[in-house]
């Protein structure tokens, strides 16, 4: 047993020291290869001048105010269906952009085509509960994988939005509810919730009712101490003291469905307004992107130069 051991340490032992040399050799060849471009290109400096202009150009021309892209998102909160047939009807948004169908894009938000047309992109991801308790814990904004350690929260999703302009986010995010509630299914599925909400706030008010009748018979009968009701019940004044409890009970019960009614009673509602998350397209970043593009470009034109006679006798055999 114990040469065994010895010989499996010898051998991760040697898997690391050949691990180690290789990424020696491979940091020296990048190194190498770094040193000789920069001598490349200090050789080649008219080029990197020309560079230099040319990414200053196309920083000035693409990060130009008037086309940058504003990052920004929110967190909706659902109250018919799940999460998952809400993310669908986000990428069909998003589709729609991407094919730039704008007319499209204004019917479905009910905006016009000038405000469509600063919409680029809309996205939607899910918020994981990871500790399996109620609350949302991170947002998975990556693919989702199944995992029994955590779970999709159904009610909920975060809408990522880019566009051109800043103030017209709330009519885009106005025009994102209306898209939600005029889908048929939602529509006619959140009208059955609120129907049943309404049947609900009806059905604890006539019990509350009721109760408290049964509370001010029971005040005007005082001369008794048991009173029989029709049928086997029997209510003594141990049992009158419980009608206030069962009447705030009920009472309670309607004040969270009125609320329920009266704050959700959209198929969706945005939580929070929309806020700014990433500027795209600002200067310093395009420009560093732009150079190195151009700085490529530049040296293969300078070797392909450079070996122009090695290439026309290349190709001339």
């Amino acid at each position: 047993m114990e040469n065994q051991k010895e010989g499996q340490e010898i051998d991760l032992l040697r898997i690391l020291s050949v691990c180690v040399r290789q990424l020696k050799v491979w940091l020296a060849c990048l190194c190498n290869f770094l040193v000789s471009s920069l001598r490349f290109a200090y050789k080649k400096r008219k080029y990197m001048v020309c560079t230099v202009i040319c990414a200053a150009l196309f920083t000035a021309f693409w990060a130009r105010p008037s086309h940058r892209s504003f990052q920004m998102e929110s967190e909706i909160r659902i109250h018919v269906l799940d999460a998952f047939f809400f993310k669908d009807m986000v990428s069909d948004l998003n589709h729609m952009c991407l094919n730039n169908d704008r007319s499209s894009l204004a019917r479905v938000l009910g905006v016009g085509e000038d405000v469509a047309r600063k919409l680029n992109s809309a996205n939607s991801f899910f918020i994981v509960d990871k500790l399996c308790d109620g609350t949302p814990d991170e947002v998975c904004f990556g693919e989702y994988v199944a995992d029994t350690t955590k779970v999709i929260m159904k009610d909920r999703l975060l809408v990522q939005l880019v566009i051109s302009d800043t103030s017209l986010v709330d009519s885009i995010s106005n025009g994102i509810i209306r898209y939600f509630d005029s889908n048929p299914y939602v529509s006619q599925s959140n009208r059955e919730r609120v129907y049943q909400i309404d049947d609900q706030i009806a059905s604890i008010d006539n019990e509350v009712q009721m109760l408290d009748s049964l509370r001010k018979f029971e005040y005007f009968k005082k001369t008794t101490t048991e009173m029989k009701l029709t049928g086997p019940l029997i209510v003594s004044e141990k049992s009158k003291e419980l009608y206030y409890n069962d009447i705030l009970t009920l009472e309670n019960s309607r004040n969270e469905k009125m609320f329920e009614r009266a704050v959700s009673s959209k198929s969706v509602n945005f939580i929070r307004n929309f806020v700014l998350i990433n500027v795209q397209n600002k200067y310093i970043p395009t420009f560093f992107i732009s150079f190195f593009i151009f700085a490529g470009i530049a040296l293969i034109i300078a070797l392909l130069v450079d070996e122009k006679a090695r290439i026309k006798s290349f190709l001339e055999r």
